[in-house]
């Protein structure tokens, strides 16, 4: 009986060294990972390849996407686990025509400003982010579904849109409307 105990403990141990490692080695695989991308971004944090932001990793405060891109990439925002979100603010100029599926889940953003020329919303582009302030220019045409979608809901954000814009009607369906507490704001 007391080799069972014995061997019953020991598989134990076992098993459970095993599993402490397991965060340590993931850890060590996100930082090597996120060290790999900041090699591959310019001076100021973007990696852009065929005009389509793929990722920002620099650490301003307000980021200001350049005039170059036409698209922002899934999960170009989105926080690595280790990695402190520094960025706020982003401002998306009118160039930048598209921002696709889940650009911008579980960035840590306060305030999005899009400019007059984005054109199409992919589906959950800003889900998960707990944003302040967002303002969508009426030049959006295209709004995927469940662009705010948030587990917790929204809290105290202010949503800019223009009367009669697409955006104003995405958000006046039922369906469409974010979880929480927001405030439509119309902008002149």
């Amino acid at each position: 009986m007391k080799k069972l105990v014995a061997a019953v403990l020991t598989l134990s141990l076992v098993f459970s060294m095993a599993f402490v490692a397991q965060p340590i080695k993931a850890a060590d695989d996100a930082s090597a990972a996120w060290k790999a991308l900041v090699k591959k971004a310019d001076k100021n944090g973007f990696i852009i390849k065929n005009k389509v932001l793929i990722r920002y990793v620099g650490s301003k405060k307000t980021v200001k996407i350049p005039k170059k891109v036409k698209a922002i990439a899934g999960g170009a925002f989105e926080v690595v686990e280790g990695y402190p979100a520094k960025t706020r603010t982003v401002i998306i100029p009118g160039t930048c025509k598209t921002i696709r599926a889940e650009a911008f889940v579980f960035s840590g953003l306060k305030k999005i400003v899009m400019k007059k020329g984005v054109r199409k919303l992919g589906k959950r582009c800003f889900a998960d982010t707990y944003l302040k302030k967002i303002y969508f220019p009426k030049t959006v045409k295209k709004i995927g579904k469940q662009i705010m979608e948030t587990e917790e809901g929204l809290q105290g954000t202010k949503i800019y849109v223009y009367k009669c814009s697409k955006a104003a009607k995405y958000f006046k369906k039922a369906k469409n409307k974010p979880y929480g507490r927001y405030k439509i704001k119309y902008r002149k």
